[in-house]
């Protein structure tokens, strides 16, 4: 009797184990798997010319030409992850349109300061920790 009980104790203690490590295995595993497609990424790394429109009262913010600053926004937006939680807010707060060296217009990105981007004016995706203070800093410089 004494060894049922203790092999009911090690199966529910191995049970208890591995269901913590898998919930542990999961999390990771959908932060790293879960990115923009290639397809995006291909699109937006045309990117030329980057015109910044403040979405909350229509005007335009500045016009982004120099290719560092660029390069680091489209490497800032082609690492972000998908949005899989709920996400709520008022409407987004910066527009980006991003053109070609022929001057057409190849993506429009809405951002929001919370930390959340989307191609569709929806919160798609999220920036990884630190990305959204950087691209702020370079809006408002």
């Amino acid at each position: 009797m004494r060894t049922k009980y203790i092999i009911i104790l090690l199966l529910s203690v191995c049970f208890i184990v591995s269901g913590c490590s898998l919930k542990n295995d999961n999390k990771n595993g959908d932060e790293k798997s879960i990115v923009i497609s290639e397809e995006k990424i291909k699109s937006i790394s045309k990117g030329e010319k980057i015109i910044i429109e403040n979405f909350r009262n229509n005007e335009f913010e500045k016009t982004i030409l120099d290719k560092n600053e660029i390069v680091e926004i489209l490497d800032i937006l082609s690492h972000g992850v998908e949005e899989n939680g709920v996400v709520t807010s008022e409407s987004c707060n910066w527009k980006f349109l991003i053109y070609d060296d022929n001057d057409s217009l190849i993506s429009t990105i809405w951002i929001w300061e919370s930390g959340h981007f989307g191609f569709k004016n929806d919160k798609e995706y999220r920036f990884h920790t630190g990305d959204t203070k950087v691209l702020k800093e370079i809006i408002e410089k």
